[in-house]
Formats: C-alpha cells, sequence, structure tokens
C-alpha cells in the first residue's frame, strides 16, 4: 500500500543581518518532532496552492504578513514508516519588522548560519537550510542588504 502524498511548505525569513528565522516547535508529544526547531511553514490545506500555504502557515506562526517571497526549492521527504511522505515547498523572504508572536510553537529566534550546527532540527531542515546558506539566492540577499 502506497503511504500518502502530503504538499506542505515553508519560508526562510531572513533579516538584514543574515540571520534566519526559526520556530522552536511545543513539546507537545502528538505532534512531530517536538521540542525541535524548524522553519515557519506546514500543511497545505485542500485546494491551497504552496504559496498560500507559505504565507498563512507563517502568519499564523509568528503573526507577520509577508507582502512577497521567492521560490526556493521543492524537497521530497520521507518520513518515518508507515507515515506519509511529504512534498515541501520552500520559498525565502525578507524578515518584516516587527514583534514577533510565537502562535503554534514555543518560540521564535533568528540564528546565524554557524549556529545552525549542532541544533535539533525538524523533518529534513538541516538540509534545506544548508542548502540554502550555501546558494546563490542567499548570497545575492545578502549582497543587495535587503530587509522588509
Amino acid at each position: 500500500m502506497a503511504r500518502p502524498l502530503y504538499t506542505s511548505a515553508g519560508i526562510i525569513l531572513v533579516n538584514r543581518r543574515g540571520q534566519i528565522l526559526l520556530e522552536l516547535r511545543a513539546s507537545d508529544p502528538a505532534i512531530p518532532y517536538p521540542g525541535y526547531w524548524g522553519l515557519t511553514g506546514g500543511g497545505g490545506l485542500p485546494g491551497e496552492t504552496p504559496e498560500a500555504t507559505a504565507l498563512r502557515e507563517v502568519e499564523e506562526e509568528t503573526g507577520w504578513r509577508v507582502p512577497s517571497m521567492t521560490f526556493f526549492r521543492v524537497y521530497h521527504f520521507l518520513g518515518t514508516p508507515p507515515g506519509p511522505r511529504y512534498e515541501v515547498h520552500i520559498f525565502y523572504a525578507p524578515a518584516p519588522n516587527g514583534d514577533l508572536r510565537p502562535g503554534e510553537g514555543a518560540a521564535l529566534r533568528f540564528f546565524f548560519p554557524e549556529e545552525l550546527t549542532g541544533l535539533d532540527l525538524a523533518y529534513n531542515h538541516a538540509q534545506v537550510l544548508a542548502d540554502f546558506v550555501a546558494s546563490p539566492d542567499y548570497r545575492a540577499y545578502l549582497a543587495e542588504g535587503r530587509d522588509a
């Protein structure tokens, strides 16, 4: 029997210092990866595009509305059998100014790329973040000094 495929999406939010926002997931054992750090994002609703999912999730998890974002990559993540498979659409955007309001998670914090090593990261987020930090997208972002 084939494992179900779920579509999810997330946004890598980067501040003008090059730090990346991560959410500390709640310590609820009923959720995947309780107590791990992860990107803002989550599962899509029926009929929702990955773009709409990413924007909705970041607002639910941070209180921020992101005015625009850029597509990065699609990842396929195989959860622990017999659980579902995931198709994860990743975007990036400048972190908006304003106060952070943790919505679903326990905390929100910005990390420099070198601080990511050794963090307990949810799902395949260690690979996603390593790819992003090594990408021309991140280097160009830093060179432009972008911030919302």
